[in-house]
């Protein structure tokens, strides 16, 4: 049997059939927007990030390597004392001369550096900080040859009063497990 188009409630069936489908894709309408606006945001905090890490890296740039490349020179042997100066404040704020003399003397395992195999950049950051407000930093990996083995060197550079200090410094070398 065929129903009558012009039945009464068959239009009600057609108009809920209709709002049904309807309400569906309304929802995924909503979802793919919602997606879309997610998305924007991640690409404008990624512009961001890259326009804020290029000028940071901006002001490394050509000073960083020579500034690396002089500090391990001079610092063979390690020698807590005449890294001091070229030390943040951030570290020269949490470490006491005890604690650089003990870690300076232990990175004296190495040996002599006999030579700077690379240096390579890692990334570039601003970061808040509770004493000193910004700091703007970059980290670098140096691969360097000792002595006493070969070690990697993660340094991390920032600037103070538009002049560059040691952050972070961490020597991976397996003259340690001797």
């Amino acid at each position: 049997m065929d129903q009558n188009p012009y039945a009464p409630g068959s239009a009600d069936l057609k108009e809920n059939e209709m709002k049904k489908s309807g309400g569906f894709l309304s929802i995924i309408k909503k979802i793919l927007i919602g997606f879309g606006v997610v998305l924007a945001l991640i690409i404008i905090l990624l512009v961001w990030a890259g326009i804020t890490t290029s000028k940071t890296y901006g002001k490394f740039d050509g000073v960083a390597e020579p500034y690396i490349r002089e500090f391990l020179r001079n610092q063979s042997p390690w020698n807590y004392e005449l890294a001091k100066p070229q030390l943040s404040f951030s570290w020269l704020e949490v470490t006491t001369d005890e604690q650089g003399d003990k870690l300076f003397k232990y990175f004296n395992k190495l040996g002599a550096l006999k030579s700077i195999d690379s240096i390579e950049w890692q990334r570039c950051a601003k970061q808040a900080h509770t004493s000193t407000g910004k700091i703007e930093r970059c980290d670098y990996s140096v691969s360097a040859t000792f002595e006493s083995d070969v070690a990697q060197i993660y340094m991390g550079l920032s600037l103070e009063e538009d002049e560059l200090k040691i952050i972070q410094l961490q020597v991976n070398s397996n003259a340690f497990m001797q």
